[in-house]
């Protein structure tokens, strides 16, 4: 058996059938280490702990989205947690619902989470992206991106998170919103990319960025970055916290 329901008491010997027979408002603990071989949606309410344990596709998977969330999900864990590093899969988690992140590691050399019109909420864990060009660690859209009603992401950074990118930012913003607050770490050779759904044309949504306590760390370029109308009229308040970037790039 590779997890239980801690509700229930029953083990199961793969993840799929235990998310497939669980309740709303159930919690999935992992027993070993869990391979996929084909995504895994999760369309109720769950709480999934990794424990100690990862999940990870096989060899055979052949997937960009390796989790898709389409009910509000609670993820945490010790070190264990998901790892698509050197896979095809390039986001461990797309969020189409409400994704609450409390601890865990979550390790991609491309993006970590794409939320479309989700909040996503993330309290403790460490979040690490980057490695293949121009992937975020977050990368949150505003809904209508996937042709839906105008529903910003809403990305939520606090208490002990830390979330890094090797090679670009920690998050990108389309026509979707940041709160960065507390302990909060976001490091990476870009910080945060802000920019509109559909630049500056009819329709465009601009994204904004609240920061009262945290830091924001660029290693090489900006710490808050944007794009001439790309980003026009999307707005930024600092009422707390730090943003840090070299010298040239102030």
């Amino acid at each position: 058996n590779v997890v239980r329901n801690a509700t229930t008491g029953t083990a199961y010997t793969s993840l799929a059938d235990a998310v497939s027979k669980a309740a709303a408002g159930d919690t999935l603990e992992l027993l070993a280490d869990v391979s996929l071989s084909a995504p895994l949606t999760i369309n109720k309410s769950l709480t999934l702990n990794f424990g100690a344990y990862t999940v990870r596709p096989d060899s055979s998977f052949n997937q960009s989205i390796l989790v898709t969330v389409k009910a509000p999900v609670t993820l945490k864990g010790t070190t264990g947690g998901i790892d698509i590093t050197s896979t095809t899969a390039k986001y461990c988690l797309d969020a189409r619902s409400s994704l609450t992140i409390e601890s865990g590691r979550y390790l991609s050399d491309a993006a970590v989470i794409q939320a479309v019109g989700a909040p996503v909420t993330i309290t403790g864990g460490e979040l690490r992206g980057g490695g293949k060009a121009t992937y975020r660690t977050i990368i949150a859209f505003n809904a209508l991106a996937a042709g839906g009603s105008n529903a910003k992401s809403v990305i939520t950074v606090g208490q002990d998170a830390r979330i890094y990118n090797s090679t670009d930012a920690c998050v990108m913003l389309s026509g979707s919103d940041l709160i960065v607050s507390d302990n909060a770490l976001l490091e990476g050779v870009y910080g945060v990319d802000v920019f509109n759904y559909n630049n500056n044309e009819s329709g465009a949504v601009s994204s904004s960025v609240t920061m009262t306590g945290g830091t924001v760390t660029a290693t090489k370029y900006f710490a808050l970055s944007g794009n001439n109308l790309q980003s026009a009229q999307s707005n930024v308040v600092i009422t707390g916290g730090s943003l840090s970037a070299p010298a040239d790039c102030t």
